[in-house]
């Protein structure tokens, strides 16, 4: 049994009648019918584009403890430009025995990295993968605890947003001023393993830019030469380092899947139209011209 889409059959009656008016109002015609078919069809996609679950964004990071003591427990918070994401899977080689998500709301997601150990001067390597809607990742706090459970250090990490174009923006969400060096970019990638990410250290990137400084609350925007098909990832990678001391603090590594836009659909649309238009212009022209 043969399923009608419901009004097909009065836009096929609609197609029928134009072909019997004179052309200039047949090509008018068939424009707008053209427009609402299109759109139509490119609504339902265009709402898919994407759904929760379709953006994967990757936050791997390499941090030195400088508290000057053991950290028994590192605590992120991190938000997003939607509600909507969740935390996928979660990295560390730091001992962590427990790690606690909480559940997003507004926005932002909570994750304690607990029973650890960390010694002064020593590494935490952590991967987070994250899935929503937005290609967009903030860090509002990153800070160590101690086995009271005390604050005993903040750590400093970029946030970023990218997009397909490729164009990559990162930013500092934090209080204080955040140094960038030798900031490189990997565009159109298979998706690297998040496990075997080493921040600041992968090969195969682009050459590395100067160094540059993100004031509290700053940020700053790249437009990288390449393109991301749908399905690859765009990665960009660098090493922290304090802006009043110069030493280096820890690594980044940022990744997100390409995934299409609903403007990009559109436009295609909007395109096709307008090429129609053009066409019919032409073949009024040309029969006015005919005696």
């Amino acid at each position: 049994m043969n399923e009608r889409q419901p009004g097909s059959s009065s836009v096929l009656n609609t197609i029928r009648a134009s072909m019997s008016l004179p052309h200039s109002f047949a090509c008018h015609r068939l424009l707008l019918i053209a427009w609402i078919v299109g759109m139509t069809l490119v609504s339902p996609f265009a709402a898919l584009a994407a759904p929760l679950g379709s953006v994967k964004d990757i936050e791997s990071f390499k941090i030195t403890n400088k508290t000057g003591q053991a950290a028994k427990d590192f605590h992120l918070v991190i938000t997003s430009a939607t509600d909507e994401f969740q935390p996928t899977k979660i990295t560390n080689d730091g001992g962590f025995t427990a790690q606690t998500t909480n559940t997003s709301v507004d926005g932002v997601l909570t994750i304690d990295f607990e029973e650890g150990n960390v010694n002064n001067n020593a590494d935490l390597k952590a991967g987070i993968e994250l899935k929503g809607i937005k290609n967009k990742v903030g860090i509002n706090r990153a800070f160590w605890t101690d086995g009271a459970g005390a604050n005993i250090g903040g750590v400093a990490i970029p946030g970023f947003k990218a997009s397909g174009d490729p164009i990559y923006t990162i930013f500092n969400d934090l209080d204080t001023s955040l140094g960038i060096r030798g900031l490189q970019f990997l565009v159109n990638s298979p998706e690297l393993p998040l496990e075997s990410l080493d921040p600041g250290a992968m090969s195969g990137f682009s050459s590395p830019l100067s160094d540059f400084v993100l004031a509290p609350g700053g940020m700053r925007t790249f437009e990288v030469p390449g393109t991301v098909d749908p399905g690859r990832f765009f990665y960009a990678q660098g090493t922290l380092f304090d802006v009043s001391s110069d030493d280096v603090t820890g690594a980044f590594i940022h990744g997100s899947l390409a995934v299409s836009e609903p403007g990009s659909l559109v436009l295609l649309m909007t395109g096709m139209v307008w090429m129609l238009g053009v066409a019919c212009r032409s073949r009024t022209k040309g029969g006015q011209g005919k005696t």
